[in-house]
């Protein structure tokens, strides 16, 4: 008989993923004794509808591949990006879970921001029957729980390091030709300059 596996889930629209994503991933996973932390690029946030990602859903989930492609407990899938079209996470959840055994524990890895509006995310108490919440967020002040969540036992809120870095700054560094290898992983960096992505064409 195994013992059960702790999965957490990571999804984000990765344009691109950077240093930032990969640690606090990291300090989860430490945090928490996880076997996994699995990464899944959206392919259309049903709240970007009106600005979507820059890249290519495929080229953000390879840049995604080759940023934890050294690191054993970090794996991808491609639910939203084969599934195209707007992305909701409860649907791609069940798809994921019935990939794997029912009988391994699953977390969702939220940042503070994401969990502030989750109440406006699909069916989000079916998605709270699913998985229990990874919160990462830089302060631990009660009254900042969303009244949403306020009085679950499946949440935990996670102060984790911050570091002061976003996709939009990177993108504009990129368009600049400025240096970006301490922000973004080397093989992710000579991928986006072989694929011309982020560039003014």
């Amino acid at each position: 008989m195994r013992s059960l596996k702790k999965i957490a889930f990571f999804g984000g629209t990765f344009d691109p993923i950077h240093i930032g994503h990969l640690q606090m991933a990291l300090e989860v996973k430490e945090h928490y004794n996880l076997d996994e932390v699995v990464f899944c690029p959206v392919n259309i946030s049903p709240f970007k509808t009106d600005n979507p990602p820059q890249a290519p859903s495929l080229e953000r989930l390879e840049m995604t591949k080759l940023a934890i492609f050294d690191i054993p407990f970090f794996s991808t899938v491609d639910f939203e990006i084969k599934k195209e079209g707007v992305s909701y996470t409860v649907d791609t959840i069940k798809t994921f879970i019935e990939t794997r055994s029912e009988a391994d524990q699953y977390s969702l890895l939220l940042s503070e921001d994401a969990a502030m509006h989750l109440e406006d995310w699909k069916n989000p108490s079916e998605l709270l029957q699913l998985v229990s919440l990874i919160i990462c967020r830089r302060y631990s002040k009660k009254e900042m729980i969303p009244t949403f969540l306020k009085g679950r036992d499946n949440i935990d809120f996670f102060k984790n390091s911050v570091l002061e870095i976003s996709s939009t700054q990177i993108r504009d560094r990129l368009k600049k030709k400025l240096y970006c290898d301490h922000l973004i992983p080397r093989k992710v960096v000579d991928y986006i300059h072989l694929r011309n992505l982020y560039s003014n064409r």
